[in-house]
């Protein structure tokens, strides 16, 4: 029967292992399912706030161009009504001048109408002057003949008795002629007096017509220049208008498109947000049922639990070295969580690309393992504060001791290594730690990290070495291309010509060297600008005149080539 018994608990323990593994691996994969929920359900939440972050700042950008729209808007209104004033302006001012105009015009032509009364008044006293001076001409015939009669009474005696007779038959007659002479030059002194009062009327109407003709062209003149000075403002103010119009009508066709691309994107910002909302929503049911099913294996290990509880109330007691063990573990678990709570205390060392053989990747996962315990409590502290969490903390610990005794042998122990016995370097990366014990997996890893920051450490300053010499390299080349460029400036500013007839004397004497010649072709050809036909033929040109004696020989350089650091 014991033996029946020892199987049966063997068996039943076996069963209990698996069962408890896949439990395990159950609620570690559903942990893991939490974990990237909660990591997608955070990236969603700021998925979502730098959506509503853009959506504000677009709103704030609309709002923006909508006010520099409406202030657009207005400047083009008053501009427009100040346009429009100016217009009304030059309209009152054309009209005024126009008014004006028509008055000059009606003056002109009343100045026209009165200049050619005055010329007909001028006309009619001429006519009058020539028919006075024809009077004038015919009262002066009569006088000479009467002068020539009263003349005939100075003749001689002889003739006087003959005509003694005629003149006292003509007596009456004389008396007659003398009155009608008075009378004729009184008329004829009226008539000068009128001829030169005509005369002086006459010229004050020529020189009156010449003032009223000049005051038209005159006025002529300003009405032509101010008429041009108008349609020359009324076209400045018109071409003024179309360029401000269409600068007001580009700007708002700009803004209309950015106002209608803004709105585009805040669309689409809007479907994306409404799709990360659905995203969000599902998220939140796949978490929700994370949740119950990790609700549902807590259940059932609490069900295990009790179950294993029953039984080993039954079962008889354990051996002393399995309590021995129980006993080691716990403390191991509780060594574990005080070194990690001392090293969240201070900073982790530096994870350094380092090639990792595949042992200590194994370790790395026995340690992991190892800190199963520890994630697990800490995630059930996170996530649910109640009695269930120190239920499922037990059974995970009894989980992890039961798994650990597959691998640890009856007789083994737990080796323990204190930092004492670290190396200096290990106790200077953590200076305050020296009761801490470290496993061995912890212990490899400071070594790994160790070893890896010797070898970077001697590789960064191998690169320091090699990055002083490039350093060096690249500053002497900088001055040789300094130096060079100042050779070249020099040389295109000006060909120096001492530097121009050396180079001549050396091209043309016999080489001291060999192909000295060929050496000074690149200086000839950046002097002389030569292309490549004329390089030919003066290629061609050296080796037919090279010595044949000199061709086994081979010199250094010129010292030309060399300055002008042609290599």
């Amino acid at each position: 029967m014991t033996r029946f018994g020892k199987c049966l608990n063997s068996k039943l323990k076996h069963r209990k292992c698996f069962v408890i593994f896949e439990l395990s691996q159950h609620i570690a994969t559903l942990q893991e399912e939490k974990a990237e929920t909660n990591e997608q359900l955070r990236q969603k939440g700021i998925e979502s706030t730098e959506l509503k972050q853009s959506i504000d700042e677009k709103s704030n950008l609309i709002a923006e161009n909508s006010k520099e729209i409406s202030s657009l808007l207005v400047q083009l209104n008053d501009s427009r009504q100040q346009m429009q004033q100016e217009i009304n302006f030059l309209n009152e001012s054309l009209l005024t001048n126009s008014a004006e105009l028509k008055n000059e015009q009606r003056t002109s032509s009343a100045r026209f109408a009165e200049v050619k009364r005055l010329k007909c008044e001028n006309d009619t006293l001429v006519a009058r002057i020539k028919c006075i001076e024809e009077e004038f001409k015919n009262y002066k015939e009569r006088a000479e003949f009467v002068f020539k009669s009263s003349k005939v009474s100075d003749v001689p005696t002889h003739v006087q008795s003959t005509l003694s007779q005629a003149v006292d038959n003509s007596g009456a007659d004389t008396v007659s002629f003398d009155g009608e002479i008075d009378q004729l030059l009184e008329l004829l002194k009226q008539r000068n007096i009128v001829i030169s009062q005509l005369r002086t009327k006459c010229s004050f109407l020529e020189e009156e017509v010449k003032n009223s003709q000049e005051y038209s062209k005159t006025l002529l003149e300003e009405l032509n220049a101010l008429h041009d000075s108008i349609s020359q403002i009324r076209r400045q103010s018109q071409l003024e208008r179309q360029r401000t119009i269409g600068e007001f009508e580009q700007k708002l066709k700009k803004e209309e498109m950015l106002r209608i691309t803004l709105e585009n994107d805040l669309k689409l910002i809007n479907g994306r947000e409404i799709v990360a909302i659905k995203n969000l929503k599902e998220l939140k049911i796949e978490c929700e049922r994370l949740e119950s099913e990790l609700e549902e294996a807590k259940r059932k290990i609490l069900l295990f639990d009790d179950k294993k509880l029953a039984t080993s109330a039954n079962s008889p007691p354990l051996p002393q070295h399995f309590i021995q063990k129980q006993q080691r573990k716990t403390s191991f678990s509780i060594q574990k969580k005080n070194i990690n709570q001392q090293q969240k205390q201070f900073p982790k060392p530096l994870n350094l690309p380092t090639k990792i053989p595949t042992d200590f990747l194994q370790n790395r996962q026995s340690s992991f393992e190892d800190e199963f315990i520890g994630r697990n409590a800490v995630v059930g502290d996170e996530d649910n504060a109640t009695m269930n969490s120190e239920s499922l903390a037990d059974s995970l610990d009894d989980l992890q001791s039961m798994l650990r005794e597959a691998e640890i042998e009856p007789n083994s122990e737990i080796p323990s290594f204190n930092v004492s016995e670290l190396p200096s370097d290990a106790l200077s990366l953590n200076g305050g730690l020296q009761r801490i014990y470290y496993s061995h997996e912890e212990y490899n890893l400071i070594i790994q990290q160790l070893n890896s920051c010797r070898e970077l450490l001697s590789e960064s300053e191998e690169i320091n070495v090699r990055l002083n010499e490039q350093n060096n390299l690249l500053k002497e080349e900088i001055r040789r291309l300094e130096r060079n460029q100042h050779r070249a400036k020099q040389l295109e500013n000006e060909v120096c010509s001492e530097y121009f007839k050396n180079i001549v004397l050396k091209f043309l004497t016999p080489p001291r060297v060999f192909d000295e010649r060929a050496q000074l072709l690149p200086v000839l050809q950046t002097i002389l600008h030569l292309d490549e036909r004329e390089m030919e033929m003066v290629r061609m040109n050296i080796t037919a005149q090279a010595p044949q004696g000199n061709q086994d020989q081979k010199g250094e350089g010129s010292s030309f080539a060399g300055w002008l650091g042609w290599s």
